[in-house]
């Protein structure tokens, strides 16, 4: 793993169960994002953006199957962190996620960053 990047994602494929069984919902997904990128993330609505940036995250519905693959943050292996450690060390202070669902934005009527430690918390 080169040391200039900070997000590092391989072969990640995710699965949803089901009452009809396992669903794949993501498929070797593969991304680097380099120190001081900036990078969007496209696509289809639908087409797994949201799933992958909690699976950064580790807030994905209990359903959740990590079939394969690795999530690698400044050289740490996040899948593989002790829970308590990444929520403590990482969530919320390095990595974070504002969704675009415009009934989960922010609202004008609030100070900003009232409504950011608001999702810290």
């Amino acid at each position: 793993m080169s040391t200039d990047l900070l997000l590092e994602i391989r072969d990640l494929r995710i699965s949803f169960g089901t009452e009809a069984g396992l669903v794949r919902v993501l498929d070797g997904v593969n991304l680097a994002i380099r120190r001081g990128a900036i990078m969007g993330l496209v696509g289809e609505s639908g087409c797994g953006k949201t799933t992958l940036a909690r699976s950064v995250l580790g807030i994905l519905p209990p359903n959740v199957q990590y079939d394969g693959g690795s999530i690698h943050f400044d050289g740490m292996d996040i899948l593989a962190m002790d829970r308590t450690a990444f929520e403590r060390d990482i969530k919320g202070r390095w990595i974070t996620f504002v969704p675009q669902d415009p009934y989960a934005s922010f609202n004008p009527l609030f100070r900003i960053g009232d409504q950011i430690m608001e999702l810290m918390k």
